[in-house]
């Protein structure tokens, strides 16, 4: 089993936590240096837990083009952590979006129609959530109906 960690990948490089950082810090500044401008057309928001517990981050990673790319990790999944990626757009820019793959986290969806022009008619659902709500209310109607 491979080690993940960025502790474990020091102890096998034999190099200190500073250098692993700078290391990391280069390789995102390249990769920002050779990143087209702009906002993708098609996106997909969702949380990611960042520890143990429930501390979690925001992840909006474009979906288009040859590969998935992130474009932003915010802190937290509040809707405030999601619209500080819409404010770095101008109105003009947001209304570029064709698309946005979500679940039905309501503060990203709030995020979302509150920010991104016709964001009503290009939220997508993702199915697994869709099917695990109507699961939900089904379940619910016939526990309520139940003698």
């Amino acid at each position: 089993m491979g080690e993940c960690s960025v502790a474990g990948a020091c102890q096998i490089l034999r190099i200190s936590w500073d250098q692993a950082d700078g290391i990391k810090q280069r390789a995102v500044e390249r990769g920002l240096e050779r990143k087209a401008p702009g906002i993708p057309a098609l996106l997909c928001v969702d949380e990611k837990s960042a520890a143990r517990g429930h501390d979690y981050l925001t992840v909006v990673a474009s979906v288009g083009g040859e590969r998935a790319t992130v474009e932003y990790v915010g802190e937290g999944r509040d809707q405030e952590s999601l619209d500080a990626y819409w404010q770095k757009f101008t109105p003009e820019e947001l209304t570029r979006i064709q698309g946005v793959a979500m679940d039905m986290w309501e503060p990203y969806i709030n995020s979302t129609l509150a920010s991104v022009p016709g964001a009503e008619e290009n939220i997508v659902h993702d199915p697994f959530h869709i099917v695990q709500h109507a699961n939900k209310e089904v379940g619910g109607e016939l526990h309520d109906k139940r003698p």
